[in-house]
């Protein structure tokens, strides 16, 4: 119960609430529009997080020498490596996007799961009170129900995604586990994971796969901002002799 309680209150009624409030100040009151605006915000909050992911995938190396060289000695170990993170400005959160993601997109489920049966206890006292929400986005698809042509773009978007913004990890410096598995991983999320997010959407409600695109879509312009000012920040540091980039 008390689960059930946290989940209403810090994932779905924000999510309803910003949902609502972009529908109801932008033109034409389209769902579809307002997923995407509000796709657009989750990724600016989560702006610090993807900043520092990538931050970590360009720091593997170093990464990998603190831990060969402090093996035996784990509170060093942490202690370097939580240094390295401060001279980086590696957000202590990175680890956690993925888990946000998912909140959103299970968050997002439940609100068109019900998004016919509005409650008015839902809404926040800032936000507009509606009788009803038009499900249907782009005057063409009902949020609520599946769609194969956005299943299969949300599929689309993660390929392209995945591989023009996703960054390749360093190769591996060693025969350790986590260098081998993040090169596994780098390559599932091209090849594999694209499959499954259509196969998700392929059942789930569309409004997932608008979500998902647009998310991805927004991404790859986010990302390579991030990759092109914290490779300007490296340069400059590189120049200059001072420390590492925080990639800011």
């Amino acid at each position: 119960m008390i689960f059930g309680t946290l989940w209403r209150e810090v994932i779905t009624r924000p999510l309803f609430n910003a949902f609502a409030l972009l529908y109801w100040v932008f033109p034409f009151h389209d769902a579809g529009i307002a997923i995407i605006l509000l796709t657009l915000v989750v990724r600016i909050l989560l702006h610090p997080i993807f900043r520092s992911q990538y931050i970590l995938t360009r720091i593997q190396p170093e990464l990998a020498a603190i831990q060969k060289a402090w093996k035996s000695n784990r509170e060093e170990q942490a202690k370097r490596t939580l240094a390295l993170y401060r001279a980086h400005g590696v957000h202590p959160l990175a680890a956690l996007g993925v888990f946000a993601q998912l909140f959103i997109l299970f968050g997002l489920y439940g609100l068109f799961r019900g998004i016919n049966h509005i409650d008015p206890a839902r809404f926040y006292f800032f936000v507009p009170h509606f009788a009803a929400i038009n499900p249907i986005a782009f005057h063409l698809v009902d949020l609520t129900k599946p769609s194969i042509p956005l299943a299969l773009l949300a599929g689309l978007a993660q390929f392209l995604y995945a591989r023009f913004a996703t960054p390749r990890p360093p190769a591996p410096t060693s025969d350790s586990f986590s260098e081998s598995f993040q090169i596994a991983l780098w390559r599932q999320s091209i090849y594999l994971f694209p499959f499954v997010i259509a196969a998700i959407a392929w059942y789930w409600p569309s409004v997932l796969a608008v979500y998902w695109t647009a998310f991805n879509g927004i991404g790859m312009v986010q990302q390579r901002l991030i990759m092109r000012r914290y490779a300007h920040a490296r340069a400059e540091s590189d120049r200059g002799g001072t420390p590492p980039p925080d990639g800011h």
